[in-house]
């Protein structure tokens, strides 16, 4: 189940915690960067890309979001087993700047 909201990185990060079922929260408003390693330009992250949380139940949360205004483009790639649990993640967001062509990403 994925939950689309845009009430801010620190609301996305209080109901992956404490709302049972979910596997992903897309996230805005607060225009937070959120990047796992060495981010292309400017921004500092002000997280891993996704950022996991860990419900008291020992299910894993992600949640994401890719910044402001356009300059990036959020891409995570998952994989769930045959129950529906999420096994495996990856992604980060891509800058769209010159050095992606028309059509590339997509």
């Amino acid at each position: 189940i994925f939950v689309i909201g845009h009430g801010g990185y620190l609301l996305d990060q209080k109901i992956a915690k404490n709302v049972k079922g979910i596997d992903v929260v897309v996230g805005g408003h607060s225009h937070t960067f959120l990047y796992s390693g060495n981010p292309p330009s400017r921004e500092k992250p002000k997280g891993d890309y996704p950022t996991v949380v860990k419900q008291d139940s020992g299910d894993e949360v992600l949640v994401v979001q890719a910044f402001a205004y356009g300059k990036y483009l959020g891409f995570l790639q998952l994989e769930f087993d045959d129950a529906g649990k999420g096994t495996s993640w990856a992604g980060q967001p891509i800058v769209l700047d010159k050095s992606v062509e028309q059509g590339e990403v997509c």
